[in-house]
């Protein structure tokens, strides 16, 4: 399992790295006005009862590598579980040169809506809110949104019930 994991991580950042170089010598230059619109793609790497771990591939005005950390409530069925804290990365191109859009997730909820019963695909809607959002290295006053799906994919083993992968896809809007 472990090798798997570390397969899958490799070839993420691998891709990771490969997109941001294509973005790198294809990307327009950023539009002139200050709130910019992403699809997010990519992977749950890492998670706890009280904390997920994201990257993948942003699409759209600031296309590139995204990264985030959500920290929120202990799990509870349906109930919505408050999110506490987080940080969120993007390494983008921005105005023609190689750049790091990064962000505070303040608040939001992380809320399971599929997948109560058996061992079956789980689905969480995870909404947040971004503050102190900015370019690395310029002012950090900017706020943002985050609107993700995230499905744990999950089979039985040896009478066990083993999420083997979990993908995240959504949408992102920054203002800065």
């Amino acid at each position: 399992m472990k090798v798997n994991a570390v397969l899958i991580m490799g070839r993420t950042l691998l891709l990771l790295a490969a997109v941001l170089t294509a973005a790198t010598f294809f990307a327009s230059p950023a539009r002139a006005t200050s709130t910019y619109f992403d699809g997010v793609s990519g992977f749950e790497t890492y998670a706890t009862s009280t904390e997920g771990r994201f990257s993948g591939i942003a699409t759209g005005d600031l296309p590139g590598a995204w990264q985030a950390v959500v920290k929120h409530a202990p799990l509870s069925g349906s109930a919505p579980a408050a999110i506490t804290g987080g940080s969120f990365a993007l390494a983008t191109v921005f105005a023609g040169s190689p750049a790091t859009v990064s962000g505070s997730i303040a608040g939001g909820s992380v809320t399971q809506v599929t997948g109560f019963a058996g061992c079956v695909n789980q689905q969480y809607k995870v909404v947040g809110t971004m503050s102190s959002v900015g370019l690395a290295g310029g002012a950090q006053n900017g706020k943002g949104a985050l609107d993700i799906t995230l499905t744990h994919y999950q089979t039985r083993v040896f009478g066990f019930c083993l999420t083997y992968s979990a993908t995240v896809t959504g949408a992102i809007s920054l203002k800065f």
